[in-house]
């Protein structure tokens, strides 16, 4: 059940419920489904590439983005002093999109590694619609809530798979 407040008359209370009801049930999913990906990227590029893959495996075009998306937070940061930044690896500067064209563009070195990768490349196809409404303060409809629940149930197999071929999960630093 919704509390979306926008067809109802204006309340703080309801507005603030809405949010609370949408992120504590899709919120905590999509953050561990995200940084997932991150981590599947750098630990299965890092065996197949090497530690430094980013250089080779990140298109021009995507280092140049992630790159201007850091001076961005960097000079946000500078600005007003407290301010976080998502990380030090250029992968926590792409979006969501853009995480699923890494794998896609290198699926040939997680084939190896992940046996139904075509499978996950196309689920993660189907929430980015699910992830961006959460995201952006709108609400997904259940097919999105129950996608991203399967996504989430699917990410943590593919670690089990990734873990059981003997590859080290690595975080990004």
């Amino acid at each position: 059940m919704s509390r979306d407040f926008r067809n109802k008359p204006f309340s703080i209370q309801r507005i603030n419920s809405t949010g609370k009801q949408i992120g504590d049930y899709s919120y905590p999913k999509l953050f561990f489904i995200e940084n997932f990906l991150r981590i599947i990227i750098n630990s299965v590029l890092s065996i197949q590439i090497g530690p430094n893959w980013w250089g080779s495996a990140a298109s021009p075009n995507l280092q140049k983005s992630a790159n201007r998306i850091r001076i961005k937070y960097q000079e946000r940061q500078a600005l007003r002093a407290g301010h976080a930044l998502p990380g030090n690896h250029d992968i926590y500067y792409v979006y969501f999109p853009n995480l699923i064209e890494i794998i896609r563009e290198h699926a040939h070195h997680f084939r190896l590694v992940i046996s139904n990768i075509d499978n996950l490349i196309a689920d993660v196809d189907v929430v980015v619609n699910g992830r961006n409404l959460v995201c952006h303060m709108n609400y997904p409809s259940e097919y999105d809530k129950r996608k991203i629940t399967e996504l989430q149930k699917t990410s943590l197999s593919v670690i089990d798979e990734i873990r059981k071929k003997g590859i080290p999960i690595l975080v990004p630093l």
